[in-house]
């Protein structure tokens, strides 16, 4: 008849292991590289989304700039001393630029321009006489509503006029 053998106890087995893990160096490198390689991946994620965000806010800066400058040179007059007008046609056309220039960034989508008239009103200050806005999303205008300073010295966000005509230098609400 055999006999089975004994089991080990546990302290007769585990101090050999550990000591052969101990002078084992085979895999060290490859343990090294399995405990950082998530943090370096996330390091080189987060670089690529940083990196993406200032090219998507370089992007949209060139589309809010370009827009602006077209939409100043969109008057259209006969005369240097009669008054210039604006057309709903030249509106347009720079809405239509903006949605080219943003390109795969959809801009009627994802973005909101509003164009605004500022003139004088009856008592010398600012009015806005008219606004027109392209793009889907729910941005309403920090200068307010069409309409906005008819009555009065004028709106509250506009800068208020010089004797000269032309605006005060004023800081941008914060």
């Amino acid at each position: 008849m055999m006999n089975a053998p004994a089991a080990p106890s546990p302290k007769g087995w585990l101090k050999p292991l550990l000591r052969r893990l101990r002078r084992e160096t085979r895999a060290v490198a490859a343990l090294e590289a399995a405990l950082t390689m998530p943090t370096l991946i996330f390091a080189g994620l987060a670089g690529l989304e940083v990196a993406n965000l200032m090219v998507t806010h370089t992007r949209v800066s060139g589309i809010a700039l370009t827009a602006a400058d077209n939409a100043s040179r969109i008057a259209v007059g006969g005369s240097v001393l009669a008054l210039p007008q604006v057309r709903e046609l030249d509106v347009n056309d720079v809405f239509i630029g903006v949605q080219l220039q943003s390109g795969s960034l959809d801009f009627e989508t994802n973005g909101r321009i509003i164009i605004s008239s500022v003139e004088r009103n009856g008592a010398g200050g600012q009015m806005i006489a008219w606004q027109r806005c392209f793009g889907d999303r729910p941005y309403e205008s920090s200068f307010g509503e069409q309409g906005d300073g008819a009555v009065g010295a004028g709106a509250a966000r506009f800068s208020p006029a010089r004797p000269d005509g032309r605006c005060a230098r004023r800081r941008a609400p914060r």
